[in-house]
């Protein structure tokens, strides 16, 4: 009976030190961190009052001064809640959570207004006027892809019916692989609840003919009879952005971003080259011509 009794303590002793004291096992919790900014409208800064973030069980209230929050989520987290009650009237928008990298997700600003509309349009290659299929956008935190025919539809967006000024400062985002990222704004105000952007023109990394109106940087490359054949690199900050050769036109055409960039002109046929130009765009809707002869 004594070793039978003896026996037992020891396996319990086993068992009660083999699992880290009876303890939890030795597992950690895990998940990531979410980060972002909520933005009201119409005034177009933190919420006030201020809106809760929700993601499961987890909630976090955003900053009084610039809306920004942080928020620990489980893994697999993929969607967050953000409620607001201005007025005594509490409105919710659902937004989606990027896969985490290093540990947190981004998911940049988030928009509440009072309201909500759709915000619809079509996404057009600015070469040649197609359709442009499979396109991403973002737009007051909310994304979608192009069909088919290169029309997208954004719901539950964010607006303010009494004053929709604020809502037109909003950017948004069109990316494609193989086309120039370009940004859009809505200009005019919702009907029946939908806001129509119209058609959003992005522009291919590559090709030799320079697109056609809007384009914001232009020039020619003289002598025309040496012209066919220069190789014109434009470049931000050092790095190459786009290439294009020029034809038997001598016309060269890039349509980019407001900001400043450097041209450069190398004939590979000839040997020739034209001296860099500097060029600055105070706004996307500026058009710059640089015409240079080669040398």
């Amino acid at each position: 009976m004594k070793l039978k009794l003896g026996l037992a303590v020891l396996i319990a002793h086993v068992a009660l030190f083999g699992c880290g004291g009876g303890g939890g096992g030795g597992g950690g919790t895990t998940g990531f961190t979410v980060v972002g900014r909520v933005i009201a409208l119409p005034s177009g800064g933190a919420p006030n009052p201020t809106a809760s973030v929700q993601v499961g069980q987890a909630s976090v209230l955003t900053s009084s001064a610039d809306g920004s929050f942080s928020i620990q989520v489980p893994d697999g987290s993929d969607s967050l809640l953000v409620l607001w009650t201005p007025g005594g009237s509490t409105i919710s928008f659902r937004y989606t959570i990027p896969p985490p990298t290093g540990g947190t997700a981004n998911v940049g600003d988030l928009y509440v207004g009072l309201d909500k509309v759709t915000v619809e349009g079509r996404v057009v290659n600015a070469n040649d006027q197609t359709a442009v299929s499979g396109a991403t956008l973002r737009f007051a935190g909310k994304d979608a892809s192009t069909d088919s025919n290169g029309r997208f539809s954004l719901t539950e967006i964010a607006y303010s019916t009494a004053n929709p000024t604020s809502f037109f400062d909003i950017v948004g985002s069109v990316t494609r692989p193989g086309f120039l990222s370009q940004s859009f704004r809505a200009s005019t105000p919702a009907v029946s609840g939908i806001v129509t952007i119209g058609d959003v023109l992005i522009v291919p990394e590559g090709g030799n003919e320079p697109p056609g109106s809007p384009y914001n940087i232009t020039g020619t490359v003289q002598p025309r009879a040496s012209a066919p054949g220069t190789v014109v690199t434009l470049l931000s900050s050092g790095t190459p952005i786009r290439r294009m050769t020029v034809g038997t036109d001598s016309r060269y055409g890039f349509w980019v971003v407001a900001g400043s960039y450097t041209i450069r002109y190398q004939n590979p046929n000839n040997g020739l080259s034209a001296p860099e130009e500097t060029v600055t765009l105070a706004s996307q809707d500026s058009v710059v011509n640089r015409d240079v002869t080669l040398r």
